[in-house]
């Protein structure tokens, strides 16, 4: 029995990502609620990588992951750390 439900709960919400505008529907909403927060000197910061999968092969539509040395040479030079 609660197999069967959870398979419904599955096809139902499936069927709802599926559906037409719902990515620009989640997209203003989650504008709505965060503009109040955000103010003249407000810092955004993005991370675009995506979380690294240990044993995968391939994945799709993945950001590039950069290594950077730190401190960088030019700060070594300064003392900077």
């Amino acid at each position: 029995m609660e197999s069967s439900i959870l398979s419904r709960r599955i096809d139902r919400l499936s069927r709802n990502l599926g559906r037409g505008g719902l990515d620009e529907q989640i997209s203003r909403e989650i504008l709505a609620e965060g503009a109040p927060r955000i103010e003249r000197d407000t810092l955004l910061i993005v991370d675009p990588t995506d979380i690294g999968k240990k044993y995968a092969k391939k994945m799709e539509c993945l950001a590039t992951v950069k290594r950077f040395n730190w401190p960088n040479p030019a700060q070594r030079r300064m003392g900077k750390r």
